[in-house]
């Protein structure tokens, strides 16, 4: 955290899946209600060039130099490999494709997906999601639950790394807690998701954040058209579904 030696201690009360959010966190000595010191973004490089990439490989015309000079710029500030044209369209993540089911296969599908996967991580929290989704017709997705941290058993966990539990997971009786505790977690009420089989209620697993959404297709990917305006001008037709 900016400004501080220390790991914060895990709060669920401020952040239920126990992920805390750092991205675009002023200082500790800033928070409070009446503070607002972080200048907004409107609009940012990086999202520049991934909008660039996008486009060149829906299009069809991508080269090793457009990723040179869009995907792999923002992947030179953390160090992380190049992504390489050639090899993405080889061989395309299976992981990916399983999340992307709606992309059209042809010779770009590689690179493709792993543009999706760079706008996921370079954007996230920045309110992108939800179009990128739209525009990729996988409204689908916000039917899936949202999951925060995994614990592999009950018990207390030293998520700080000072020594001292800080969380505590039970099955209704929390009398074993150590007094350190900062959060408590009962999976009566917060139940627990395995990653692999998708079952909830276990004693391990990911914490939920939020049950499954609903999206009907293809209704879900328009708005509705207000009936104001409908009254107003006979031409004007509801969207499908509405």
């Amino acid at each position: 955290m900016l400004g501080e030696d220390s790991i914060e201690p895990v709060d669920l009360s401020a952040a239920k899946s126990g992920y805390r959010l750092i991205k675009g966190l002023g200082s500790k000595d800033l928070w409070n209600d009446n503070a607002d010191i972080t200048d907004i973004i409107l609009f940012r490089y990086a999202e520049l060039l991934l909008i660039y990439a996008e486009a060149k490989s829906e299009l069809g015309s991508i080269t090793q130099e457009d990723l040179d000079i869009s995907i792999n710029k923002l992947r030179d500030r953390v160090g992380m490999p190049h992504l390489i044209l050639d090899e993405a369209n080889a061989n395309p993540d299976p992981y990916q494709e399983s999340m992307y089911r709606n992309i059209e296969t042809g010779p770009n599908k590689g690179v493709i997906l792993e543009i999706r996967r760079e706008r996921r991580v370079e954007l996230v929290n920045e309110g992108h999601r939800w179009w990128d989704l739209m525009r990729w017709k996988e409204g689908k997705k916000v039917e899936h639950p949202m999951v925060g941290i995994y614990y592999p058993h009950l018990g207390a966990y030293d998520f700080s790394g000072d020594g001292e539990p800080d969380v505590y997971v039970y099955d209704g009786d929390d009398s074993g807690a150590p007094t350190t505790v900062t959060s408590k977690i009962n999976i009566q009420t917060r139940p627990l998701r395995d990653p692999i089989t998708g079952e909830i209620g276990g004693t391990s697993g990911n914490i939920i954040h939020e049950l499954d959404g609903k999206f009907k297709e293809p209704r879900d990917y328009y708005y509705p058209i207000p009936i104001e305006a409908l009254e107003l001008n006979d031409k004007l037709e509801q969207n499908p579904g509405w």
